[in-house]
C-alpha cells in the first residue's frame, strides 16, 4: 500500500475541449510559462473538475524517459502514455468534506500518530484550503472515483511531475540549488500550508494507483 496523506487525481483525455455542464473536465484557461523578462508562452490547457472544483492540467500523449537511472531500482526506460488530465494541487479539507457529506464516507478523524486535524466531520475553518491528511489509499481512491477521476499510475505521476523538459527536480537536474521553501519547523513539525502554496518544487506526497505492499 502506498502510504500517503496527500493525493492527486487524473482523468483520461485526448484533445482539450469545452465540456458541457456536469461533465469533467471543463476547460477554463491555459498554463502560462515564463520565458524571460516580460515574455510568456501558453503551453498546456487547464481545466476545472465540475464535481469537486479541482484545477487540472492536460498532459499530452507521448513518450518520456521514466526513472533517473541513478540506482538499480530506478532504471531509465522509455514509456509511452496516452493523453490525460491530472490535478495540479492536493485535495483540500473543504473538498474532502463535500465528498464525505455527499457519500457518507468516513471522515479523516483518526491518525496513526499525533492528533488528527478533524474532529468528527469538522476541522478548523482556517484549514479549509489546506491539503487533507489522515486518508488511506482506499480513501483516496474512493474520493477520486466520486470526483469522476482515478488515481494516477506511477508513470502518469512521474511524467506530469517532471514536466515537458523531463527534469529530475522542478528546478533542474541537481539537488544543489532548490528554491527556498516556506517551511519553518515549529515544535518538531513542519506546519501545513494551503494547497498550491509551496514555491516551485515544494514537497508533496501523492497516492498513486499501484499494487499494495
Amino acid at each position: 500500500m502506498f502510504k500517503s496523506n496527500l493525493f492527486k487525481m487524473f482523468r483520461r483525455g485526448e484533445t482539450p475541449k469545452l465540456a458541457t455542464m456536469g461533465e469533467t473536465p471543463i476547460v477554463t484557461g491555459d498554463c502560462i510559462r515564463h520565458i524571460e523578462g516580460d515574455r510568456y508562452r501558453v503551453e498546456y490547457p487547464l481545466a476545472v473538475n465540475a464535481r469537486d472544483g479541482s484545477l487540472m492540467v492536460y498532459v499530452p500523449a507521448g513518450e518520456f524517459a521514466m526513472g533517473d537511472g541513478q540506482y538499480n531500482h530506478c532504471p531509465q526506460r522509455a514509456v509511452h502514455l496516452s493523453a490525460y488530465w491530472i490535478g495540479v494541487h492536493a485535495v483540500t479539507n473543504a473538498q474532502y468534506l463535500r465528498f464525505v457529506e455527499a457519500t457518507g464516507h468516513r471522515a479523516p478523524n483518526r491518525a496513526d500518530y499525533g492528533s488528527p486535524l478533524w474532529k468528527g466531520r469538522s476541522f478548523p475553518p482556517e484549514q479549509a484550503g489546506h491539503p487533507v491528511v489522515c486518508v488511506s489509499w482506499d480513501d483516496a481512491r474512493a474520493y477520486a472515483e466520486w470526483a469522476g477521476c482515478g488515481l494516477p499510475t506511477e508513470a502518469q505521476w512521474e511524467k506530469a511531475a517532471r514536466g515537458p523538459r523531463g527534469l529530475i527536480y522542478p528546478w533542474g537536474d541537481g539537488w544543489d540549488s532548490p528554491p527556498p521553501q516556506p517551511s519553518p519547523i515549529k515544535g518538531g513539525r513542519v506546519p501545513s500550508i494551503p494547497a498550491g502554496g509551496w514555491a516551485i518544487g515544494g514537497p508533496q506526497a501523492s497516492a498513486v494507483n499501484a499494487p499494495r505492499r
